[in-house]
């Protein structure tokens, strides 16, 4: 191949290399750059005035999740309930504030305890040679309220198979002690008491 050939290809080479080379400087720095957004600050961020205040032609729905059933419970609030009110009081009550696209005013936070249709609700299940008393229903670790002292025998044989599981669901404390008056030979103890196994 002529020398004057082989000294064309480098130069041409060279040449775009070079121009590859400034097209990609100019892309990322100009362009590329041009799309990145600054990392947010307090005065970027989009944030829920605590100086706001609930007014009578709001609406508001509570949203209150409570742990120890896992039941959410949502309703629209009553009328004049929070009007007047400010977010910022609200949060510190306990109620996280928001707003979602429909313009109602969401109040929403977490309890430790059972939600009203369940707390009323009573449970028997079996604790070793006897059965202990709790609120809430079956399948729900609610607070102990006293022990019955009974010979597993002597129960219901639908009791029976129910306390081999989660144990047996009262709508209420009345439903209960009305089933429990069928048993022959029943002792019940409250909680302040000393448990059937620490009993002589």
């Amino acid at each position: 191949m002529p020398h004057y050939f082989r000294g064309l290809n480098w130069f041409l080479g060279i040449l775009f290399f070079f121009v590859g080379f400034i097209s990609s400087f100019l892309f990322f720095n100009f362009y590329i750059d041009s799309g990145i957004a600054e990392a947010p600050t307090n005065e970027t961020l989009p944030t829920v005035a605590a100086e706001s205040t609930i007014s009578a032609d709001d609406i508001v729905q509570t949203e209150i999740y409570y742990r120890a059933c896992r039941h959410l419970e949502t309703k629209e609030a009553e009328p004049g309930e929070f009007v007047g009110k400010s977010f910022a009081m609200l949060e510190k009550e306990g109620w996280q504030v928001y707003e979602n696209s429909t313009g109602k005013i969401i109040l929403s936070k977490d309890e430790e305890g059972l939600c009203p249709e369940d707390v009323v609700k009573r449970h028997i299940k079996q604790e070793g040679d006897h059965l202990a008393i709790y609120t809430g229903p079956a399948g729900v670790e609610g607070e102990c309220l006293g022990y019955l002292y009974v010979h597993l025998e002597d129960l219901p044989a639908t009791w029976q198979v129910s306390l081999a599981a989660d144990g047996v669901t009262f709508f209420n404390e009345e439903s209960l002690w009305q089933a429990l008056e069928s048993i022959d030979e029943l002792e019940y103890s409250p909680i302040e008491t000393t448990p059937l196994e620490e009993v002589e």
